[in-house]
């Protein structure tokens, strides 16, 4: 049995190539491991460039929405303001129209009580002898027992005291 190991005799050759070969298994690893980092780093880079766009597209999707939503509000109120004004309009009108339909009535009314008044003022003189300014007439009636009528400025008979009389008798 050997019991001694052999000696390595020593060789700065022998050194250079062993550091450097151990130089080269270190940047071979460094570098499988700088890649596994960089592809991670890609990787939640890349996840959380697709959350704040998720995130980004998601906000603009509820700004539509509010947008949406507003505009059909503003369109709704909008609608709703609109109709109450021609509904009032409508009812201004019918007011207007009541109203001048009610002026017409009255205008109705009062062309009425014309004709009614100028009827019974037809009827009145025609029933009424016709007197003129200055003459007088004599009643004899039963109630009146002899009574003297005038006619006043509007031409209606007006009964005279015999103390009123200034007026001239023509016989």
């Amino acid at each position: 049995m050997k019991l001694f190991l052999p000696l390595r005799t020593y060789s700065p050759a022998r050194e250079w190539e062993e550091r450097n070969e151990r130089a080269h298994r270190l940047r071979a690893e460094l570098e499988v491991k700088m890649d596994s980092w960089r592809r991670r780093v890609i990787r939640v880079q890349s996840e959380s460039i697709r959350e704040a766009e998720a995130k980004a597209s998601a906000r603009l999707e509820q700004r539509r929405e509010r947008a949406a939503a507003e505009a059909a509000r503003r369109r709704q109120r909008h609608e709703r303001r609109l109709e109450d004004a021609e509904e009032e309009h409508l009812a201004r009108e019918r007011e207007s129209r009541s109203v001048e339909e009610r002026e017409r009535e009255r205008e109705r009314e009062r062309e009425r009580e014309q004709v009614g008044k100028g009827e019974r003022e037809r009827e009145r003189k025609r029933r009424t002898p016709k007197i003129y300014s200055g003459d007088f007439l004599l009643s004899s009636s039963p109630s009146t027992a002899a009574a003297i009528f005038c006619p006043n400025e509007h031409n209606d008979l007006v009964e005279l005291s015999v103390e009123n009389v200034w007026g001239t008798v023509e016989e």
